[in-house]
């Protein structure tokens, strides 16, 4: 089952609204929400046992993501695209085991990636766009042999990328 939430208002009513099954849901966009915030995305993501896309679009005022990221364990492609307040991601992103693609663009405040995404085994591609204040990856990042890295501007990212990624 795909759902698309597009405002505030649907948001809050995905939230709330009993009869929607959530452990059925596999794709699950959250666009133009700019009243999202960490805790009611936790709530969200909650029962969501066989999610498998998640995207978050265009929810500008969004700063951290919650750690219960990790109970998405089927979860193999996270988008997030136009959240221009996020500063950092979860340590738990290191524990979805399943994840192949993670998607950033245009989060204009995200600094650095988590240490623990060095333990996303299955990750294939990482794709990174116009987020220019990222400033740091891991070292251990390089030890992810299955992955395709896409930065949509190296030379303004070749200051801090590990020597084992650009081998």
């Amino acid at each position: 089952m795909n759902i698309e939430i597009n405002n505030d208002t649907e948001f809050k009513l995905f939230i709330t609204y009993k009869n929607i099954k959530k452990r059925l849901i596999t794709n699950l966009t959250i666009k133009h929400c700019n009243n999202l915030k960490k805790k009611s995305l936790r709530k969200s993501i909650k029962n969501l046992s066989a999610l498998t896309t998640f995207t978050i679009e265009n929810c500008e005022n969004l700063a951290h993501l919650p750690e219960r990221l990790c109970y998405l364990r089927n979860l193999t492609t996270f988008n997030i695209c136009f959240c221009y307040n996020l500063t950092d991601l979860p340590e738990s992103i290191g524990n979805l085991q399943t994840l192949t693609t993670l998607y950033l663009c245009f989060c204009d405040k995200l600094t650095h990636l988590p240490d623990s995404i060095s333990n996303l085994h299955a990750l294939t591609s990482l794709e990174i766009w116009v987020c220019y204040n990222l400033t740091h990856l891991p070292e251990s990042f390089g030890n992810l042999n299955a992955l395709t890295f896409n930065l949509q501007a190296p030379g303004k990212y070749s200051s801090f990328i590990p020597v084992a990624v650009l081998n």
